[in-house]
């Protein structure tokens, strides 16, 4: 996929100011903020980059609250008043390390091993440390309850799967999750090794694995049904079969109808089809069932140039926020400013800077980029397909060489104007 960051060090570059500027990009496509945050640390120690330059959240899930609910976090510290050579290290919401983690068995803290004799406590304890990004300890816990055979193993065989798949070790992650069907064949774990052979580019495996993910026998939920269903079609959109792949997404909205991410999977099936007027009646569909949704508002808004319903969901979006991109965000904020790095915010083409500033806050010397007005007036006058690929975020998408050279210079006139 055409990225940003070879552009952005062009730029950068071509600028002069006597600096020699370098743009380290650690991305990964479809990774979450906890990814993101988990690998920071060792990006930090490894590449000791004078800026950070963060866009994330997208791929973040889970409900949408109020602004009032947001608790704020001290910083650990200031920002990096000088700086001789920039190497910005790219977040563009995908940050992963650069090769496997290090994997070794150490034991569990004296200080909680005696808690941990129920399996609920285990499982709450590594899933607390994993989230911490302590990947290592985490591990060992989750080795524990499969050692121990006990029921919650399916569970602890993802989570170790999941931890391999941040730090980009794919291989390792299906090795880890064909362990776990040689123990018990669960739909589950079927699908999350079909995960991870897409990710190993291996699509005809995958695709069987899916199917096998819907025929074990045991009881699959409408969420789960809808998960495996939702995950066919993203393979059969990636071998450019784009009659199945709206075959399985729309399976996906009938197996969970009040899962508003189905619809709209479904709609960006139909739109890279072509069939932008399916596209938007399935948007409606979802409103008409859930209601509000500003994401649902939004890509009906991009797909229909409807002005007033683009601006119904802006003013939705502005006062709700994900809380777990949002604590996520503030601990990769006071994890960089506290090691004395700058930190530059850049928010996604066509959205509004205002509640990203909101979630950060101002005066703590963090750098904004607002790529709203400059994508706007490229897409009115030359058409969204000139600067998006996909509808991804339902108002914007996956950027064209157009859409990235446009947020490359965004960046880096805001890089630039900081020193």
């Amino acid at each position: 996929m055409n990225q940003y960051p070879a552009k952005l060090e062009q730029e950068l570059n071509r600028a002069g100011k006597g600096v020699k500027f370098s743009v380290i990009d650690k991305g990964v496509i479809g990774i979450s903020s906890d990814g993101i945050l988990a690998a920071l640390p060792e990006n930090l120690d490894t590449y000791k980059p004078d800026m950070v330059i963060a866009m994330l959240g997208e791929n973040d899930s889970g409900p949408f609250v109020r602004y009032e609910r947001l608790p704020e976090i001290t910083l650990a510290g200031r920002m990096l008043e000088h700086s001789a050579l920039y190497r910005a290290v790219r977040f563009m919401g995908r940050l992963a390390s650069s090769g496997p983690l290090a994997w070794v068995s150490l034991p569990v803290s004296a200080a909680y091993a005696g808690e941990l004799e129920s399996p609920v406590a285990l499982m709450t304890r590594a899933g607390e440390l994993k989230d911490r990004g302590e990947y290592v300890q985490a591990a060992e816990l989750y080795r524990r309850i499969i050692a121990d055979g006990l029921p919650e193993s399916e569970t602890a065989y993802i989570e170790l799967a999941r931890m391999r798949s941040r730090k980009l070790d794919f291989a390792g992650a299906f090795k880890i999750l064909q362990t776990g069907l040689a123990w018990r064949k669960t739909p589950l774990l079927y699908a999350e090794a079909a995960k991870a052979a897409g990710q190993l580019g291996r699509e005809e495996e995958e695709l069987a694995l899916l199917s096998r993910a819907l025929h074990t026998g045991m009881p699959l939920p409408g969420k789960d049904r809808a998960l495996i269903y939702d995950e066919i079609g993203h393979a059969y959109r990636h071998i450019h079969n784009p009659a199945m792949s709206q075959r399985y997404f729309g399976m996906a909205v009938e197996a969970e109808p009040d899962n508003w991410y189905r619809y709209r999977n479904l709609s960006e099936a139909f739109a890279l089809d072509g069939k932008n007027a399916q596209a938007a009646d399935v948007l409606r569909k979802a409103l008409q069932r859930l209601g509000d949704v500003p994401e649902l508002y939004a890509a009906l808004a991009s797909l229909t140039g409807d002005g007033k319903m683009e601006e119904k969901a802006i003013s939705m979006r502005s006062g709700m926020f994900n809380p777990l991109t949002a604590a996520n965000y503030r601990r990769i904020r006071d994890l960089v400013l506290g090691r004395g790095k700058r930190m530059l915010c850049s928010q996604y083409p066509l959205r509004p800077l205002e509640p990203l500033r909101r979630m950060l806050g101002t005066g703590n010397g963090i750098i904004y980029v607002d790529n709203q007005d400059s994508f706007r007036s490229g897409v009115a006058r030359e058409g969204y397909d000139a600067y998006f690929i996909d509808r991804f975020g339902g108002d914007f998408g996956h950027c064209t060489p157009k859409g990235n050279e446009l947020l490359a210079r965004n960046i880096a006139a805001a890089v630039l104007n900081s020193f």
